[in-house]
């Protein structure tokens, strides 16, 4: 089983994907079948316990060559499939992004799992674990990711403008390089921690100012919001009760179909609430335009702007309007949601309701687990 899924699967998708036509879609595709055969391998099917039969357990020898299967077909497929001249360049550019980005969610995860294996619950080790990732967590995006600043200009002084709407005093605005291929912007920033805002190369080329200003309302809503730290106490809350519930059940933690149950409780539970914070990200850039322009209900231009936007993504990344995203929905129903907005009272928005009361209750859930 750890042949097949170590090297028979990955040899497979990467074998179709050379063999056929390069699209985006195929190489994600194959990629995710790399990474996610590896995964089960490594969390489901003891593979790094294998590794250590053969090394001993060696500092970082061991880690090395349990995550060489991988990066070897990753390697391959990038090298045969790069869409620009210089292949050295661009699998350097997605070893970057793809591996060692994964080696720390991975490094977090085995974490966890190490100390579950010694201690049987949580305790202030995992605490402790919880808070190196947090407090490293942004010195090890700006490090790994290829960003730079963004420069002086009225691009930067118009993104400015919006991180202040957004309360957010002297905010961190990065360009990431991505040989112009893709079209991004992301948040990072836990509470306490600076604020930082990406945004890809590609996304300040290729999109209008008042679309690039679109994006960033969403991004910043982000943080005016804290919908980073929420999320993590959402994974932390979904954990701590499972393992409450396993232990007052007298279950022990170490079957895979526990493991896994934990680890998909905790993604679903992520999942779902991370759709309610976009859809409140959207509202804002909307909100934000129309206080801008002077009005107290949202405006027709006001959700137009943020729907336009929203177009030219999915138009300038190849992809459907209709294309179903995990965390985010499809970009129709995404348009169709904002433009049901116009007319609201700004003060009288559902969805920011409804976010509090889910903020509310993953504190509650929090909260109360410490007293059980």
């Amino acid at each position: 089983m750890l042949a097949f899924l170590l090297f028979a699967l990955p040899l497979v998708a990467t074998i179709v994907v050379l063999l056929s036509k390069h699209t985006a879609a195929r190489i994600s595709i194959a990629v995710t079948v790399i990474l996610f055969s590896w995964l089960i391998a490594l969390l489901g099917m003891s593979w790094l316990y294998h590794v250590r039969l053969v090394t001993g357990n060696l500092i970082l020898v061991d880690e090395i060559l349990a995550v060489l299967p991988p990066i070897i077909f990753l390697v391959v497929l990038w090298w045969f499939t790069s869409p620009i001249g210089n292949k050295i360049s661009w699998v350097l550019h997605r070893l970057r992004f793809d591996v060692l980005m994964l080696l720390l969610i991975v490094l977090f995860i085995l974490g966890i799992q190490e100390v579950e294996e010694s201690t049987g619950d949580f305790g202030f080790v995992w605490i402790a674990i919880l808070l190196l990732f947090y407090a490293l967590a942004p010195l090890y995006f700006l490090i790994i990711l290829p960003t730079s600043r963004i420069k002086e200009g009225v691009v930067k002084n118009a993104i400015t403008q919006v991180a202040s709407n957004a309360g957010i005093k002297k905010p961190n605005i990065y360009i990431l390089h991505t040989h112009y291929k893709i079209l991004n912007a992301m948040a990072y920033g836990l509470l306490f921690q600076r604020k930082f805002v990406l945004f890809s190369d590609k996304l300040l080329r290729d999109l209008t100012q008042n679309e690039v200003i679109a994006v960033a309302r969403h991004e910043f809503a982000h943080h005016k919001f804290m919908h980073t730290t929420f999320l993590w106490l959402t994974f932390v809350c979904v954990m701590l009760w499972v393992f409450y519930f396993t232990e007052v059940a007298g279950v022990e933690l170490h079957f895979l179909a526990l493991k896994s149950t934990k680890w998909i409780g905790a993604i679903i539970a992520f999942v779902l609430v991370s759709r309610q914070f976009e859809k409140q990200a959207d509202t804002y850039a909307v909100v934000d335009f129309a206080r801008t322009s002077g009005s107290d209900i949202v405006t027709e231009d006001a959700a137009n702007s943020m729907a336009k936007a929203l177009q030219a993504i999915a138009f300038l990344n190849g992809h459907s309007p209709q294309r179903r995203d995990y965390l985010h929905g499809s970009i129709s129903k995404r348009q169709q949601y904002l433009r049901s907005l116009v007319g609201f009272p700004i003060l009288k928005i559902p969805i920011n309701t409804r976010v509090r009361f889910i903020k509310i209750g993953i504190l509650s859930l929090l909260v109360l687990r410490f007293i059980v």
